[in-house]
C-alpha cells in the first residue's frame, strides 16, 4: 500500500469514527490532540527559496515529497533515509535525483515549525561544515 493511500483511508477511518456519536464524549479531546500535533514547513526567506527553486525538477519533488511526510507525520517520526540530524538544533532533509544529491538543512521552532535555511547540491561524501555554518548563521533569525 502506497504512503498517500495509507493516509488517506486513516483520515477516512478517523472521519467516520468522528460521526459515530457513542463516541462523541471523546471527540473533542482526540480532535484536539490531532489538531495539536499538525506541523508545518516554510523557507526563511526568498534567497532559501532561489536555492530551492534552482534545484532540478526530481529534486523539488523529492523535497517536497519529504516535507509532505513532515506535515503528516510530525518531524519525530520522520526518520532515515528522509532526514538526519547533523549537530544542535540543524537537521538536514536528504534530497536525491538522477543529478545527484542535495540537502535542505532546516531548524525546528517553536510552535511545531520547520524551517528551512539553507538548500544546497552536495558534492562531497559529507555535509561540507561550511555549508552547515552558514544555516546556522541564517537560523539565528528565527531561533532568537
Amino acid at each position: 500500500m502506497s504512503q498517500n493511500a495509507h493516509v488517506g483511508s486513516r483520515n477516512i477511518i478517523l472521519s467516520q469514527w468522528v460521526r459515530d456519536s457513542t463516541h462523541a464524549p471523546l471527540h473533542y479531546s482526540i480532535c484536539a490532540i490531532i489538531l495539536s500535533m499538525a506541523w508545518t514547513v516554510e523557507t526563511l526567506n526568498h534567497t532559501v527559496d532561489e536555492e530551492l527553486n534552482a534545484l532540478p525538477a526530481d529534486m523539488r519533488a523529492r523535497f517536497t515529497r519529504v516535507v509532505r511526510l513532515i506535515e503528516s507525520f510530525g518531524v519525530d517520526r520522520v526518520g532515515q533515509p528522509h532526514v538526519k540530524h547533523l549537530q544542535g538544533r540543524l537537521w538536514e532533509m536528504r534530497i536525491r535525483g538522477r543529478d545527484g544529491i542535495a540537502r535542505a538543512l532546516y531548524v525546528t521552532v517553536t510552535g511545531q515549525r520547520v524551517v528551512v535555511v539553507r538548500v544546497f547540491v552536495k558534492k562531497t561524501q559529507k555535509t561540507p561544515r561550511r555549508e552547515m555554518e552558514l544555516a546556522l548563521e541564517r537560523a539565528k533569525e528565527v531561533l532568537s
